[in-house]
């Protein structure tokens, strides 16, 4: 029993570390995406502008 509690716990801190390894990675990617959503004059472009240059 200890043993499956110890990989159980194993596995969720996995997945936690993982979770934060991308997810920059897919904050950057959506920034890129929502810049080329709008016209640049557009606010939430420029916003989005600002993050990823």
């Amino acid at each position: 029993m200890r043993y499956k509690v110890s990989m159980d716990m194993i596995k969720r801190a996995t997945a936690i570390l993982e979770l934060l390894l991308v997810f920059p990675g897919a904050l950057f990617m959506a920034t890129l995406f929502a810049r080329n959503l709008q016209p640049a004059p557009f606010e939430p472009a420029q916003s989005v502008r600002r993050l990823v240059d």
